[in-house]
Parts: C-alpha cells; sequence; structure tokens
C-alpha cells in the first residue's frame, strides 16, 4: 500500500466520506493535487495517480463508491454502513441505511 492509499483511507475511516473530485470538501482530488482543482482532473498533471488511487480504493475491502453526496461520486467508509447497505454492490442504494441519524 502506498503513502498516497494509507492517507486516503485514514481520512475515510476519520471523516466517513471523502468524495472523488470536489472544489470545498475533502476529495481523492485534491489530496493528490494538493489543492482542489479547477475543471476536470483528467487533464492535470496528477491525473494517472488520481485515477489509481481511486481504483485502489474502489477495491479496498473497506470502502464503497456510491454517487452520494450530491450526486457525485462519494468514497464511503465501512463504518458508515449499516447490513441494508451491503446490497449497494450488487446495485441497490438505500441512503438511508448509510446516515448515522435518523433520516428526516
Amino acid at each position: 500500500m502506498n503513502t498516497l492509499q494509507t492517507r486516503a483511507l485514514a481520512l475515510l475511516a476519520r471523516d466517513g466520506l471523502l468524495l472523488m473530485s470536489d472544489p470545498a470538501l475533502p476529495s481523492i482530488v485534491a489530496l493528490v493535487a494538493g489543492a482542489p482543482v479547477r475543471g476536470s482532473w483528467w487533464g492535470h498533471p496528477q491525473g494517472r495517480t488520481i485515477y489509481t488511487l481511486a481504483n485502489r480504493l474502489i477495491d479496498h475491502p473497506d470502502v464503497l463508491l456510491l454517487k452520494l453526496v450530491a450526486g457525485k461520486d462519494t468514497f464511503v467508509h465501512r463504518s458508515l454502513w449499516s447490513t441494508r447497505a451491503y446490497a449497494t454492490r450488487a446495485g441497490v442504494v438505500e441512503i438511508a441505511a448509510l446516515l448515522p441519524w435518523p433520516a428526516a
């Protein structure tokens, strides 16, 4: 496991959620690039590293990738999963099952 993956997993364990890319919230792109990236991260000099890290997180047994926060790709740490959330690997998303508080 490389340093970036270790840092990303530590952030996920601490915060529970980590976006792929966002100008204000913690994200994989900002972690790798050192700051949020304006526009598409694909053209960033660290684009290949960002892509590799994202795929390593997707393959990690403690991480799910969902369209969650503002419909964006969101990495979710196992600590926020519930029993019903296991269905997300099969494509069923129950957002209420992931929330640590009662859904409104």
